[in-house]
């Protein structure tokens, strides 16, 4: 079938949902919740790719309900305000994320979109080199920074909000 990119054009178009099975104040690393992982596979596989709650290494199928098959077109849904790293590494297709979201949203991606219907938490965008996050509603600190240590954070793509928590406006934020 060749390239990532090609499988995820002949995937249903439909997409995959993750609804979030419950809140919790305890914070999720679900780096995995990136179409480059979710292309060609089922919902059970996608299920299997791994996570963390807390320090204890789960699965997603552990936190989220899996709707639909590996396309580059995902819907997160439920509370995500303690969910973060959701499109770490991101190069193509798109996240739309049903409400708000936790921080590092994006963080080192290359390309695609990802669109927040609520508030997204910090570092959104960070080391961003390329694609798109629209955020609705407020942006939390440090939107498309460097991280501790490092010269450069956004350096291609473009980021935007309503307004960040720190009262700039959305052209203030944009980058690229």
């Amino acid at each position: 079938m060749g390239c990532l990119s090609c499988a995820a054009l002949m995937m249903d178009r439909g997409g995959v949902t993750l609804y979030r099975k419950e809140s919790s104040s305890i914070p999720v690393e679900a780096d995995s919740i990136c179409p480059d992982r979710f292309v060609g596979r089922g919902p059970a596989d996608i299920a299997t790719l791994p996570a963390f709650y807390g320090r204890r290494q789960v699965t997603l199928g552990d936190l989220f309900d899996v709707d639909g098959a590996g396309a580059d077109n995902i819907t997160v849904a439920g509370d995500l305000r303690h969910v973060k790293k959701i499109g770490y590494g991101m190069s193509m297709g798109r996240i739309t994320v049903d409400g708000d979201v936790g921080p590092h949203l994006g963080a080192y991606m290359s390309g695609g979109e990802i669109t927040v219907k609520g508030h997204a938490g910090d570092w959104a965008g960070a080391h961003m080199k390329g694609g798109r996050i629209v955020v609705e509603g407020n942006a939390g600190h440090f939107v498309g920074a460097a991280y501790s240590g490092e010269t450069k954070g956004v350096t291609g793509g473009r980021s935007s909000s309503g307004e960040t928590s720190a009262g700039r406006s959305a052209p203030e934020c944009a980058a690229g």
